[in-house]
């Protein structure tokens, strides 16, 4: 992501704009598809758009400093939670700094894995990082999974709730539009009789009744 930021210049899909490091770029980014045996243009036109996109964020210096604030602000309240969560299990003391050492370890382990919510992964961490700070490991074991599913299970079951939720209604809205549609009067399906009985009727009377003369088809 670094080289991305710092090559973003380079990416421009002006042709005028820059020439050699935007050549330079081109063929790192041949040399890496040339390792995956892809096409050298496989998955440029993403990385266009994913500049085009970094270019359209204006942040301004206060949203910048309250975003990191906020950030920061995150972590506490997290590391604050497993705080409660070892003396939800357990009466002994711990200190502010062996709560920090195995959450930043937690932390650390989640930014390096691949696997979602980084399950496994920064569990371990966290419960090495306790068992490290001098706590028992029945204990640090206790509190990390009853932090993992206040932090992780219960965040994770809010947000299934809140998306059945929000399909519900859309289903619902559904369901009134078309039963609006239905009850209203310009929504009803106006009734036509087909073209080949207007055709049997003709030819089934040849003749007017009144004048006597012949109906072609076309007078029907």
């Amino acid at each position: 992501m670094s080289v991305l930021i710092a090559e973003t210049p380079a990416v421009s899909p002006e042709p005028d704009r820059r020439p050699r490091r935007q050549r330079r770029w081109l063929r790192r980014f041949a040399y890496v598809n040339r390792i995956r045996h892809r096409p050298a243009a496989q998955g440029l036109d993403r990385i266009h758009g994913f500049v085009e996109q970094l270019r359209a964020a204006r942040l301004s210096p206060g949203h910048a400093g309250a975003s990191a604030a906020y950030a920061l602000l995150n972590w506490l309240l997290d590391a604050a939670c497993l705080w409660l969560c070892f003396h939800a299990v357990s009466d002994a003391p711990i200190g502010a700094t062996q709560v920090l050492l195995a959450f930043c370890a937690g932390m650390a382990a989640g930014s390096l894995t691949v696997i979602p919510g980084g399950l496994g992964v920064i569990d371990s961490a966290m419960v090495l990082g306790l068992v490290a700070g001098g706590v028992a490991t029945p204990t640090a074991i206790a509190a990390v999974v009853l932090y993992r599913l206040i932090s992780f299970g219960f965040i994770i079951g809010i947000g299934w709730i809140t998306w059945l939720a929000i399909r519900q209604r859309q289903r619902e809205g559904e369901a009134n539009a078309v039963r609006a549609g239905r009850s209203s009067p310009g929504a009803r399906v106006p009734t036509s009789t087909p073209r080949h009985s207007s055709w049997f009727s003709c030819s089934g009377s040849p003749r007017s009744s009144r004048t006597g003369q012949t109906r072609s088809p076309t007078a029907c």
